[in-house]
């Protein structure tokens, strides 16, 4: 279970992030490429159904669902998260489409279970870092559907201050975690499982940082790298978290930071053939 606190994703830590940062719009892009190969190998008659959990608010769902919606595909879109408050965010702001239909459940993914058969498409994008078991939450997640979209960061950016400030650090057992942690359990899973086609992905984003340096409101996005609520956020230790930022940015606001990708394709369905 997650003890990272509410506070940070339904208030000033998750937007100081989003605003500060292009993982989301590069994972969009990166994410309209590959769902160019995967519909362009499938026909459906039917709606897609796709599962997205730790959907937080919609900020990076909602433009999934856009951008298959606009493509002129159906979707049955099924949204998991442990906070009721991001849900009902996500409700409120999510597209109407004919056809199509949202569907909200508050859980976890240990608490899940499925209902319907497989999913055509699953994404967990940045939330394994909140499950109690990576192995077993990985095995479940492909045990979910045809397709799976994994996302998880890589070494350099909010990793590095984390594990500089790892007793700081609050969030999910596996919250100071990377995407070779995920591969290599992907790894193993693959050696058990057979019959999927693995991909890696990836791309690097940049976090301005320079919020951490403002008077005002500069605790914010120091709680998301932390994963804490800002109000642990002493003087002292933002001293240090802008002392160590400027040894690793110099001259430079922008902190690059790595994002592993990979899908997962179950071939035994005979609709799904590598892409």
């Amino acid at each position: 279970m997650s003890n990272t606190p509410a506070s940070v994703f339904t208030d000033g830590p998750f937007a100081a992030y989003l605003a500060a940062t292009d993982e989301k719009q590069f994972f969009i892009e990166r994410f309209g490429r590959l769902y160019l190969r995967y519909q362009a190998s499938r026909i459906f008659d039917r709606p897609v159904r796709v599962l997205d959990l730790g959907c937080g608010n919609g900020a990076t769902s909602q433009p999934i669902m856009k951008m298959m919606q606009n493509r002129g595909q159906k979707v049955d879109y099924f949204v998991v998260d442990p906070h009721q408050a991001q849900l009902d965010q996500f409700e409120s702001t999510a597209p109407t489409v004919r056809g199509s239909q949202l569907i909200l459940k508050q859980g976890t993914l240990e608490s899940f279970v499925a209902e319907g058969g497989p999913f055509d498409l699953v994404i967990a994008y940045q939330m394994l870092y909140h499950v109690e078991d990576l192995r077993a939450s990985l095995q479940k997640i492909l045990g979910l559907g045809r397709e799976v979209l994994i996302g998880h960061h890589g070494r350099r950016g909010i990793h590095q201050v984390q594990e500089q400030f790892r007793e700081h650090v609050q969030g999910g057992p596996h919250v100071i975690s990377t995407d070779s942690e995920v591969e290599a359990i992907l790894d193993g899973l693959d050696q058990e499982i057979g019959e999927r086609h693995f991909e890696r992905h990836g791309f690097v984003a940049s976090i301005k940082t320079s919020s951490c340096f403002q008077p005002k409101n500069n605790r914010d996005l120091a709680a998301f790298f932390l994963q804490c609520d800002p109000a642990l956020i002493t003087d002292s230790l933002l001293n240090e978290l802008r002392l160590y930022l400027a040894s690793l940015l110099g001259p430079s606001y922008h902190l690059p930071h790595d994002v592993g990708l990979f899908t997962i394709t179950d071939l035994t369905h005979p609709r799904f053939p590598p892409v």
